[in-house]
């Protein structure tokens, strides 16, 4: 049986999700993945891929249920500095 959680923390503070939980943002409707936390506002990312957007910590709540996550994959980047990036972008 899942673990049922509340949206708020016992002492009234914002719901914390794990990395990769997906949760509601009730200011905009949608679903995103967790994915952190910077400067006290909470990043989250659509299911499926795409830019990160923020959102305040008391306009997320968890989902009812299960609690779905994603799974996280990072993948490092080329540094710009590595000489492949020019001006006019990628050279090969």
């Amino acid at each position: 049986m899942a673990r049922q959680r509340s949206p708020k923390s016992p002492a009234g503070r914002p719901y914390r999700p794990r990395v990769g939980e997906i949760v509601k943002d009730r200011a905009t409707g949608r679903l995103g993945a967790y994915m952190g936390e910077v400067r006290g506002e909470y990043y989250l990312r659509r299911p499926e891929g795409g830019i990160e957007w923020s959102a305040r910590p008391a306009d997320v709540e968890c989902l009812p249920g299960e609690h779905p996550t994603v799974a996280i994959v990072s993948v490092p980047s080329e540094p710009r500095t590595s000489g492949r990036y020019r001006a006019g972008g990628p050279t090969g």
